[in-house]
């Protein structure tokens, strides 16, 4: 078994720059567990442990989505505490993409045509990467502020299946299928 999620990884050239504004305000956040950029992506759906039989229908369902849909343009605009609330347990870089959201939805359908088990979230997509975590949720009123100028934009070319493999030292991702948007 395999604990699988599907993504859309970031450019290396936007994972610098957002690394670049975090370095801005880490060593004020002692509390805060960094994530390496290498870990960086956007979540569509979490798929948590799967056969190998579910895999391959995984696999084809992500194919379908991906052949059916085009590239699309992201905008990071900015780092954020999350989730919302007194208590944060992360650190956020936040953005928008108007159609990565309806693409999650049809993936969601796909996967539940091919009777891939998984739960749905029920909430529409919010873009976000999580940068760093808390290991105990922090008060709010206790953090710095996170303005700092993040604008970046790229285009998500392709979606990806990945395994991710718990260890103490943090998740270690290995992507298993790349499939492009379509052109």
């Amino acid at each position: 078994m395999k604990r699988l999620f599907v993504a859309v990884n970031l450019p290396p050239e936007i994972k610098d720059k957002i690394a670049k504004g975090l370095q801005l305000f880490q060593k004020g956040l002692p509390m805060a567990r960094f994530i390496p950029p290498e870990n960086w992506h956007i979540t569509l759906v979490f798929l948590g442990y799967q056969d190998e039989e579910s895999e391959k229908r995984i696999r084809a369902a992500v194919k379908e989505i991906a052949d059916r849909n085009r590239p699309e343009r992201i905008a990071i605009h900015g780092l954020q505490y999350g989730p919302h609330g007194s208590a944060p347990r992360m650190i956020w870089a936040v953005g928008e993409g108007k159609q990565l959201g309806n693409i999650k939805n049809d993936l969601e359908d796909g996967l539940e045509k091919r009777e891939v088990s998984f739960e749905r979230e029920g909430r529409p997509l919010r873009i976000h990467i999580t940068v760093a975590r808390f290991k105990n949720p922090v008060p709010l009123k206790s953090l710095p502020s996170l303005n700092i100028p993040i604008h970046e934009t790229f285009y998500a070319n392709g979606i990806d299946v990945i395994e991710s493999r718990l260890q103490r030292t943090g998740a270690v991702y290995t992507v298993l299928e790349q499939y492009e948007l379509r052109k």
